[in-house]
């Protein structure tokens, strides 16, 4: 991330293949135990798990920046959350400020790096700065998305902009999912869903 009027930071790959909120030694790729959870209310909590590509500091350990490479379409917009469908830039640039608590996440930021012509090399930036604004938006996602699962509401809605190609449930699909989800849009449990949607 390059200001106006300053050198852009050399950097230090420092971890690969790092993997989050796992348990036990059954990997031998390097390993962080802690648990990363948002707390969405007084008694609802949320953790999560993953495994991040590459992990570099700059030289002084203030800042990091956290890839992610993708062979495919890099989808989504810079510093977007993609109405709850693109999480993982910010979940992974929370979780490794967590870990590494010298990092200054408003300072710091994650990206999709395409390593293929078919997503045409693109990098896609998801930056730390306004990092509280940020993270009320992904606690709202979370919680509107979790509490969907509790209460057992899915839309299966295939929209007219992404691909299903490789979704797993496809098979499971109506004809006319989605004339059929325009007729049921007004039903108030579809709010928060929808709503959702359109967070940018």
């Amino acid at each position: 991330m390059k200001r106006a009027g300053e050198e852009p930071p050399e950097w230090i790959p420092t971890h690969f293949e790092f993997r989050f909120g796992y348990q036990g030694p059954n990997t031998k790729a390097p390993l962080s135990t802690e648990a990363i959870s948002l707390t969405l209310g007084k008694r609802s909590r949320v953790s999560f798990r993953g495994r991040i590509d590459r992990v570099d500091f700059s030289l002084d350990g203030s800042r990091l920046r956290v890839i992610d490479y993708k062979t495919g379409i890099v989808e989504g917009q810079p510093d977007g959350f993609g109405g709850g469908s693109t999480l993982q830039l910010p979940l992974y640039l929370l979780a490794s400020c967590r870990i590494w608590k010298q990092a200054d996440i408003e300072k710091s930021w994650a990206e999709y790096d395409s390593v293929s012509r078919k997503g045409k090399f693109k990098h896609l930036l998801f930056h730390g700065e306004n990092w509280g604004e940020k993270e009320k938006t992904l606690k709202k996602i979370i919680q509107i998305i979790s509490q969907g699962i509790l209460e057992g509401t899915f839309f299966p809605c295939r929209e007219e902009d992404r691909s299903c190609d490789y979704c797993d449930f496809q098979t499971l699909y109506e004809q006319g999912t989605g004339a059929l989800f325009q007729r049921k849009r007004n039903d108030h449990r579809a709010a928060a869903f929808l709503e959702m949607r359109n967070i940018p």
